[in-house]
């Protein structure tokens, strides 16, 4: 009988362990930006993430319906594993969404339930309902890192080069 117990409290104590991350190999939390009522399709979605950025050109890649997540060591932050490493993502459940800029570890979500607000209830049994992962490389409007050195300035390196040459060859010609 004691065998017995044994075996129960070490499969309780692993199965419990497999629910866990450290926080350590996913990342800090992404940075939360704004929580909105459901939309409907992925394309709505899409509209709204571009309309809550105020940017234009942000695309959805992939949307994850049933998602495995997975409590932190930290209170209230929880972790799942993301496909595409995407430079946003929006979190579902059955009447809200909320979106977050996936900044530490592109390839985990991580985020602060207590930034979410009390309509944003993932019921008893903690569903999400799916994640939708979000490009931004095609973005117009976005912050620094998402957009290839821009042409004038291209342009001005090239001028300054010339006219470097020019005057060298007028100095020394």
């Amino acid at each position: 009988m004691k065998k017995v117990g044994l075996v129960l409290a070490l499969m309780l104590s692993v199965s419990a362990q497999a629910a866990f991350v450290d926080i350590t190999n996913v990342g800090d939390p992404d940075t939360f930006l704004v929580e909105g009522h459901k939309v409907g399709s992925t394309a709505a979605e899409q509209a709204w993430v571009n309309d809550q950025l105020g940017v234009t050109g942000i695309t959805w890649e992939v949307k994850v319906a049933d998602v495995d997540y997975f409590a932190t060591d930290l209170d209230d932050i929880f972790a799942f594993e993301l496909l595409l490493e995407p430079e946003f993502f929006l979190v579902k459940n059955a009447t809200r969404i909320a979106l977050f800029e996936n900044v530490e570890s592109l390839d985990w979500g991580v985020f602060d339930m207590t930034a979410l607000s009390n309509a944003f209830h993932f019921g008893d049994d903690f569903t999400i309902s799916h994640v939708t992962e979000f490009d931004a490389s095609e973005c117009v409007g976005c912050g620094p890192g998402t957009h290839n050195v821009p042409e004038p300035t291209t342009l001005a390196l090239l001028g300054i080069a010339i006219l470097g040459f020019a005057g060298y060859r007028t100095k020394y010609g």
